[in-house]
């Protein structure tokens, strides 16, 4: 079994922050031409402007010039961090750590599940599973994440107000069967905390009657939904049909975005992790081109005379990179 990324069920982006490039190196010819027609399309047919007479070569030479700019790293290379890369996307303090929230059983920490559940006639349904409900459930400060949703370190707060790690303590938040335990990144918690307005009535326990705490409803809620997150099964399903030899050529729209709920619009971020490349171990790193919407911003700024390093603010405003920044910027 191949590995895959779990994502953060609020923002959509995985616990190692996100993606660091607008896309793959290999792709440069192929992302230019999609951008090309589109940007021919955009134009209209009867614009006599002298900007827009630019031929399909020329737009080409254009788009890929700047592509590659955008794509390379401060010492030159593609392995490197894009000089254009803000602090705000790569080193938000809020996706360093995660809150995990659930019920953290055995030596994997994972959520206990029971296979089968009962309809309304108290029959057993096969194929389905229940999991114990948000009464109760712990709150982790968690790091160290490793793959499928699992993370190595447990931070704890000590009574002097300093934190320790404990390592041995694993705590999975895969998502199996569209239920368990649930993780977001830390800040995304914090921001949760201070917009919903808690003088509203808590949701009770739907067994004891007693009120639950905040991450007890959420974890209720993720969990509870008809469209349920979306998990490893529905993407082994995809991988199994699509042939071996061909799986370097597919792109994330092949795959969910495992830990993902259909009922959030993520606006595309979610796309940008690849979970075909992960399944099969390949080191892959995500780029925000799964996330690019269409070549609007690029086509304006190109009409508008600009060229080279002057289209990286409009690729990302196309490629949709303002979706991983801190959310005070």
């Amino acid at each position: 079994m191949g590995s895959w990324e779990e994502l953060c069920v609020l923002s959509g982006i995985g616990p190692g922050g996100g993606p660091r490039y607008l896309f793959n190196q290999s792709k440069v010819e192929e992302t230019a031409s999609a951008m090309v027609c589109e940007i021919q399309n955009l134009t209209p047919p009867d614009d006599a402007t002298p900007s827009h007479g630019l031929t399909e070569h020329d737009l080409q030479h254009i788009v890929e010039e700047a592509l590659i700019i955008a794509n390379t790293g401060v010492d030159g290379c593609w392995n490197g961090i894009p000089t254009w890369f803000s602090n705000h996307i790569i080193n938000w303090s809020g996706r360093e750590r995660c809150i995990a929230i659930g019920h953290f059983v055995g030596g994997n920490g994972e959520c206990p599940k029971e296979w089968g559940t009962d309809n309304s006639c108290g029959e057993w349904m096969p194929g389905t599973a229940r999991i114990p409900l948000g009464d109760n459930v712990e709150v982790r400060i968690v790091d160290g994440y490793q793959t499928c949703g699992t993370f190595n370190n447990v931070i704890i707060r000590l009574p002097d107000g300093e934190e320790d790690t404990d390592e041995e303590s694993d705590c999975s938040c895969a998502t199996n069967n569209g239920i368990g335990n649930v993780f977001v990144f830390e800040g995304c918690w914090i921001y949760l905390e201070a917009w919903l307005d808690v003088s509203l009535p808590p949701r009770l326990n739907s067994c004891s009657g007693e009120p639950l705490s905040l991450a007890g409803e959420f974890y209720e809620i993720v969990n509870s939904r008809k469209e349920r997150r979306k998990c490893m099964s529905q993407s082994i399903a995809c991988i199994l049909s699509t042939p071996q030899h061909t799986h370097s050529c597919v792109t994330t729209d092949v795959l969910p975005a495992i830990g993902t709920l259909p009922a959030i619009k993520y606006g595309g971020i979610e796309d940008a992790c690849d979970n075909m490349f992960h399944f099969y171990q390949i080191d892959y790193p995500d780029y925000f081109l799964g996330a690019r919407a269409g070549s609007g911003h690029v086509a304006r700024a190109i009409y508008d005379g600009l060229r080279g390093t002057d289209l990286i603010h409009a690729l990302k405003m196309d490629f949709r990179c303002w979706m991983a920044t801190s959310p005070d910027q």
